[in-house]
């Protein structure tokens, strides 16, 4: 058995990546590219992308526009991105400027890499400072002891 030519498998490759290429682009945010706040949906479809290329369980869901939904589940956890030009932004962006709450429950905020150490220090003054955030999260770690009494610590 002959096995075909490069030049007839680079053709065979070519046919197959354009229309693979062309569902991808359509079902990317690349419309919103160039709006005032681009940059997140790009980063959005680039991470989705880098997901999937890492055989993770990856899926764009925000594109519905749903209020405090999540932009992508991968693996199962839901994610909501941002990305503005500062940490203090980003952090500020995931909270309600009404009530102070964080707006996506059960959601992993995704923030820029370049920001990730001052957001996790923003978050962590906000909670420090807010009583109901506190003991929100104190509750929560009550029901996971009571729930997964042996991963519970007795530091005494």
């Amino acid at each position: 058995m002959t096995q075909p030519s490069n030049e007839k498998r680079k053709l065979t490759v070519e046919r197959l990546a354009s229309p693979a290429i062309a569902h991808s682009l359509e079902r990317s945010q690349i419309a919103k590219y160039h709006t005032k706040g681009g940059h997140g949906f790009t980063a959005e479809d680039a991470n989705h992308l880098a997901d999937v290329f890492r055989g993770k369980r990856a899926e764009i869901i925000g594109m519905n526009n749903e209020a405090n939904g999540a932009d992508r589940i991968v693996n199962g956890l839901r994610i909501q991105s941002k990305y503005y030009q500062t940490a203090a932004k980003t952090v500020a962006s995931a909270f309600a400027s009404d009530s102070g709450l964080y707006r996506y429950a059960q959601q992993v905020l995704e923030v820029p890499k370049d920001q990730y150490d001052a957001c996790v220090e923003l978050m962590r003054k906000r909670i420090a400072t807010d009583s109901e955030i506190s003991l929100f999260l104190s509750d929560i770690a009550h029901a996971a002891n009571a729930t997964h009494p042996e991963s519970s610590s007795n530091d005494g």
